[in-house]
Parts: structure tokens; C-alpha cells; sequence
């Protein structure tokens, strides 16, 4: 096995954690929740909106809080990976400004100092070398044991054990050879959008290359035009479309995709479609691990490390001088 898939090879295992919460007396369950995350940290929010939409869940990437939440109502989850992202600190020190209840998920750093000094509830995380986006099942486990929801949990677990990752490993092959020097667009509708969103996360952070990711309809309202500027011009040298659909997405979206495909086809682009029932934890996973083998082996095919972001880095060091 390449060393590069071994992160992959390894994603069930994260599954198999057992959170211990910090300061569990302190832990106020409410009705609402709200999840500060940015980045790979805020993925895992969204997948669990797509698995458990019974589950009221928001989500709140940027700084501080929300403008106006219920106080009394609201458990406000911070989750930064590294424990270090300047957006989630300052939702802490929001929390603690206006008396609301919440609690943290982090593999350390200085939110986990603050939380163990203000006696906040929190769960400390496995520590990897993984990047963020390569740890949603730690995160996810995180995240449902401080909403109490521990059915969620062994409903997760049962799933995800049927994984056949050498199978997912040859799908995602397959795709980057067929994305090879190209930029990578994904459409999905709204069923399956924090699925393509993740793949395109995965592909900008491990292969280094430009990739987009829109819903359909909307797309077909504007950037429908802007690959194509007329019979004799085109950008299919540059672009190729990865489309994701569920079998349950409306009857006019899938439509939609299919005369997409059909036009887009004609005019020379590379065009695949990933089909997959969104209500289906299961298949929501094997797209996923599909989407990070494909960002795996766009990286190797260039040779370079598929689990570094210096860029992201560097910029996240400047913004501390």
C-alpha cells in the first residue's frame, strides 16, 4: 500500500473513540445547538446535518457569535482541531463575555487551556498529524457525545464498518486519472452539496490545484455560460465536472445534470457523475472516502504531499504578527 493512503486506510479506526468529557458537571444540554467551526472543522457539521437531519444543528463559521440566539436555549459547541484558530478563540472569549452555555472539541492548543482554566466542559481529541478535513470521525463522535446523543454514535459505528476501502481506493484512482491537469468543478443540489464541498476542500488542500463546488440549480442560472463562450471556444483543456446526484434529488435537478452532462459532453469536457442516496449514511461515507482518494492521487501524480497546507500556514502565521 502507497504510505500516502495510509490516513485513508486508517479513517475507520477514528470511529472507535470513546470521548471522555472534561468537566461533564458543567455541560448544559439545550434545545438548540450551535457549532463554531471553520475549515475542516466546520465539514464535520455539515455531514451531520446530511446524516441526521432530525438533529438541530447550526452552524456559525466565522467570528464571535451569531447576532441574536436564544441564550437560555442554546449550547454553543467550539470546534477548532488544532485548538488555535482565531475565529473559534474569540467565540470563546464571547461565550464567557455573555454567560452562554458552552463547551469545546479540540486536539489542544490554547482553547483547551481556556477550557480547562474556566472549568468549560470539553473533549480533547486524539492528537494526529492528520489534517482537519481527514479527522470528521473524530469530530463527529465529538460532536454527538456533547449533544448527549450516543443512539447517534452506535448508529454511526454500525455503519461505518462496512466500509470496503481497497474498493473506494480503485474509484478514486480511477477519477484522478481522469481529472489529470485539469480543474475539477462539482455539482451537487442540495442533498449531497457538504459531500462535493468536503471533495473540493479535500482536493485544494492535498493536490494543491484550484477546484470549484456549486448547487444545481443555481448554477445553471450564471456559471452555466462561463466555460463556454461559443461553438468554436471552450475551456475543456482546463475544466472537467464531477457531478454528484442523489436518487431522491427532485425530478427537474436530475434532469438538470443530465442535460448538463449531455451539453458539456458535446463540447468536449470531461464529465463524471457520482450516484449515491443521500438518506444512506453508508454511501455518504464511500463518497466521501471516494473524494479523498481521488484529492490523494491528484497529489502523488504531481508528487507532493498530500497531508501539508504550508500556504495555509504561512498565511495563519502572518495573521498572528
Amino acid at each position: 500500500m502507497e504510505s500516502k493512503l495510509a490516513p485513508l486506510y486508517g479513517f475507520k479506526e477514528q470511529f472507535t473513540f470513546t470521548p471522555l468529557i472534561n468537566n461533564k458537571e458543567n455541560l448544559k444540554v439545550r434545545n438548540h445547538i450551535v457549532v463554531c467551526g471553520m475549515g475542516g472543522s466546520a465539514i464535520s457539521v455539515s455531514l451531520l446535518s446530511l446524516i441526521f437531519p432530525e438533529i438541530t444543528v447550526t452552524l456559525h463559521n466565522t467570528y464571535g457569535l451569531p447576532t441574536s440566539y436564544d441564550k437560555e436555549n442554546t449550547l454553543f459547541i467550539l470546534n477548532s482541531y488544532s485548538g488555535n484558530t482565531e475565529e473559534i478563540l474569540e467565540s470563546f472569549d464571547r461565550c464567557s463575555k455573555e454567560g452562554a452555555f458552552f463547551a469545546v472539541l479540540s486536539c489542544g492548543g490554547a482553547l483547551v487551556e481556556k477550557a480547562k482554566a474556566s472549568n468549560v466542559p470539553y473533549i480533547e481529541l486524539p492528537h494526529s498529524s492528520l489534517e482537519p478535513r481527514f479527522s470528521i470521525g473524530y469530530q463527529m463522535i465529538g460532536l454527538l457525545s456533547l449533544m448527549s446523543l450516543d443512539e447517534k454514535i452506535t448508529e454511526l459505528k454500525k455503519r461505518i464498518e462496512f466500509l470496503q476501502i481497497e474498493k473506494l481506493e480503485a474509484e478514486g484512482k480511477a477519477l484522478a486519472e481522469k481529472y489529470k491537469g485539469l480543474y475539477p468543478v462539482l455539482y451537487a443540489s442540495n442533498t449531497l452539496y457538504p459531500v462535493a464541498y468536503l471533495i473540493k476542500a479535500a482536493i485544494n488542500e492535498g493536490a494543491k490545484i484550484p477546484s470549484f463546488v456549486n448547487i444545481i440549480s443555481e448554477a445553471n442560472h450564471n456559471e452555466l455560460q462561463s466555460y463556454v463562450t461559443d461553438v468554436n471556444v471552450n475551456e475543456s483543456q482546463h475544466f472537467g465536472f464531477l457531478h454528484l446526484t442523489s436518487p431522491y434529488d427532485h425530478v427537474r435537478i436530475l434532469k438538470r445534470f443530465s442535460v448538463m452532462e449531455e451539453i458539456y459532453k458535446g463540447r468536449g469536457f470531461t464529465v463524471e457523475t457520482l450516484n449515491g442516496n443521500h438518506t444512506d449514511t453508508l454511501r455518504i461515507f464511500e463518497l466521501v472516502l471516494t473524494g479523498y482518494f481521488m484529492a490523494t492521487f491528484l497529489a502523488i501524480q504531481k508528487d507532493i504531499d498530500p497531508y501539508t497546507t504550508p500556504l495555509i500556514q504561512e498565511f495563519k502565521k502572518r495573521m498572528t504578527q
